[in-house]
């Protein structure tokens, strides 16, 4: 990875937010999971995703098989995913509503 040059301003990303017609809806649907919707979306690996969010290796394959996450973990979470709380709660009820079908 090659850092800035100097005087260059970092470049500032606008949050995914989501949407019911969205990439990971759409990958819910097609059934992914939602933390690997997430993951799949935003190329991020789950090593990184460990760091970053300070959640362990084992606890991150726990919520991969299908743990439920604590609220704790979704404000962590949204960070490394460029994302926010409500969106990662709305593809969790997602993953829920298409599981059961």
């Amino acid at each position: 990875m090659v850092g800035r040059r100097k005087g260059e301003k970092p470049i500032k990303h606008k949050p995914l937010l989501w949407s019911d017609d969205g990439p990971i809806a759409r990958a819910i649907r097609t059934g992914d999971s939602w933390l690997y919707a997430w993951v799949a979306q935003q190329c991020v690996r789950m090593e990184t995703l460990s760091r970053r969010s300070g959640i362990a290796m084992a606890r991150l394959d726990d919520l991969w098989r299908g743990a439920g996450a604590t609220e704790g973990e979704l404000e962590v979470l949204a960070g490394p995913f460029g994302t926010d709380v409500e969106s990662l709660r709305a593809s969790i009820a997602l993953d829920r509503l298409t599981g059961e079908a």
